[in-house]
């Protein structure tokens, strides 16, 4: 029974011994996997910075503002393609009187400009129509506020101002 005993012991003790180590454990294809994401890079600009607003004719507000600013919104994409999902415009006039803000939102801006989708490594231009002058002065700053998703699916969002003269 003994001998059993002593057996028994240099098995267990045998198995302990050769599972313990003191290196770290290997990188397996059942461990754990770690995802690289790529950030999603898009590069904003209006042109030109500064906008003169130019008078319209006949105007009867709200429908036809007196003034009009035309401005030309760059987006450049990085290594992803990315779609745009709204844009919003909020302007500011030179007492800090701002108008209601005005959103494009993706259906909208696919029968407005063709498509929402800039290709990765591409830019694209999207002129933008503000009418000014109803409640608000004709001088001020418009900010422009773009959302998109990117070819993997992820929301990011960023501005750029104008001057409006």
């Amino acid at each position: 029974m003994q001998k059993l005993v002593v057996i028994a012991a240099l098995v267990v003790g045998g198995f302990l011994a050769t599972s313990c180590s003191d290196t770290d454990a290997r990188v397996t294809a059942t461990g754990p996997t770690t995802l690289a994401f790529e950030p999603a890079s898009a590069f904003f600009n209006v042109s030109p910075s500064t906008v003169f607003a130019q008078t319209v004719r006949p105007s009867f507000c709200p429908a036809f503002p007196p003034f009009t600013a035309v401005l030309d919104l760059s987006i450049s994409a990085g290594s992803l393609s990315l779609s745009v999902t709204d844009i919003t415009v909020r302007f500011v006039d030179t007492f800090g009187v701002s108008m209601p803000q005005v959103t494009l939102p993706a259906p909208v801006m696919t029968t407005q400009f063709g498509s929402a989708l800039v290709q990765a490594r591409q830019t694209r231009v999207f002129p933008l129509s503000l009418g000014l002058g109803c409640a608000t002065g004709q001088q001020g700053t418009a900010t422009v506020i773009v959302v998109f998703r990117d070819s993997n699916g992820r929301m990011s969002s960023g501005q750029v101002m104008a001057f409006i003269r």
